[in-house]
Parts: C-alpha cells; structure tokens; sequence
C-alpha cells in the first residue's frame, strides 16, 4: 500500500509500536510516523505507508492539537503521570480567568526548556538515555509557538486545556511551566491529540484492532496525502 493511514493510538504503547502494528497486519515493511507521541499520550498519530514515507519529514512539520489535563501539587522526571515524583507544592486556589490569563503569557513564539525525558539528541544519544543511564543531563531550550490556549476546566487539583500548537512544541514542558506560573508544581495526567495538520481524530483506525481491511478502508491515497501538503 502506498498512502497515509491515521491511527488513534491507544495508551501505553510507543508510536514505534503502532508502525510495528501496523506492519504487521500489512505484511508490508515500508511504513513510517510522523510526530511521535508518548506512551501516555493517545490520538491522532499519521502513519506513512510504501512511498508515502518519503512525506515524513514534511508532516512532521505540521501544526498539531492536543487536549490535556494537568496534574497540580506534584512535578515528575519525565513531566507526566508516568514518571516519578521529583518535587511538590501546595496548590493555591484557582479559578477560570486565573489560568487563562496564566497560561496567555505563553502564546506566540516563545522559548521552551525540553523535557529531559525526551528523545532530542546530544551528542548523538537521546536525552532519556542518558538520563537513564544516570547521566546529568542539560536538557536544550527551543524556541517554540503556541498558536492558541483555552481552558476547558478547572478543579482543586487539575485544569483542562485545549491547545493548537506548532512544530517541536512539547506539552509535558508547557504542564511544568504552566503549573509553576500559577505558583505550584504540575505534571501532564492526560494527554490526547485531536489533530496533526489537516488530519483529524474523525479519520483515524483504532489502533488496538487495525487490520488490512480497516486500513484499507481508510486509507488516504498518495495524491491526497500530496495534496494535503499544500
């Protein structure tokens, strides 16, 4: 097959997983990703297939979207619910307007320290690696942009946010950041994203049940997938 198929994917499997998958119910080696996602992460994630892997590189340049749901009163190695506690705080009372005004501060073009738990590369080996391997890592400051923020929900502990971002932006950096600018300590609980591009959670195949058929199915030929680059 030579196209794009979009994959919602399940929690607690890498995207390297999903292409695995994927390969598997196609007998087919070619198959690529764009953007990946993190094992706690699910949604939308663009799997290139035959030829259309030499689109990857592009794609991954899309603009993407993600809803999130951030844990307050606790900060992890790897700023998400997967990792181990590194530090807390007390987490002062917070309402609507609080966070929005909080969390606009960060629209536009704006540096971002990466998490440290990340696959960039220094020095050729990826950041968790060598943090893995207890390595004192730095991890690198990018300048990265988030288009768009709205707050969905506020709780005693959490808050809810929508958002439209660019390419390289990470959302377990913007929990941190975000958490600690309302004057506490955050991590990302949940995180699914909605969108890659003009790619929506609407076109995807499960990923815990895709076969030929369902992949076929929902294929985007080539053309499309060129198309779609426009």
């Amino acid at each position: 097959m030579n196209g794009l198929i979009i994959v919602d994917k399940p929690p607690g499997c890498t995207s390297h997983d999903v292409v695995q998958r994927v390969r598997r119910a196609l007998k087919q080696k070619s198959v690529g990703h764009a953007g990946t996602l993190d094992p706690l992460a699910t949604g939308v994630l663009v799997v290139a297939l035959g030829e259309a892997t030499k689109l990857v590189s592009h794609l991954q340049a899309d603009d993407k979207r993600y809803l999130v749901t951030i844990a307050l009163g606790a900060e992890t190695d790897s700023l998400d619910a997967d990792g181990e506690v590194t530090e807390t705080a007390a987490v002062p009372p917070l309402d609507v307007p609080m966070v929005r005004r909080a969390a606009e501060r960060f629209i536009g073009r704006h540096p971002q320290e990466a998490p440290k738990l990340s696959a960039i590369k220094v020095g050729g080996r990826p950041l968790h690696r060598r943090m893995r391997q207890g390595e004192e890592v730095e991890a690198p400051v990018r300048e990265v942009e988030l288009h768009e923020v709205r707050v969905e929900a506020v709780g005693p502990r959490e808050i809810s946010l929508s958002l439209h971002c660019g390419k390289g932006f990470y959302v377990r950096s913007l929990a941190r950041d975000l958490a600690r600018a309302l004057g506490t300590m955050g991590h990302v609980k949940t995180l699914r994203r909605t969108a890659s591009g003009p790619f929506g959670i609407e076109d995807a195949v499960y990923g815990d049940g895709m076969t030929a058929e369902s992949i076929a199915k929902r294929l985007i030929p080539l053309r499309d997938a060129c198309r779609a680059l426009r």
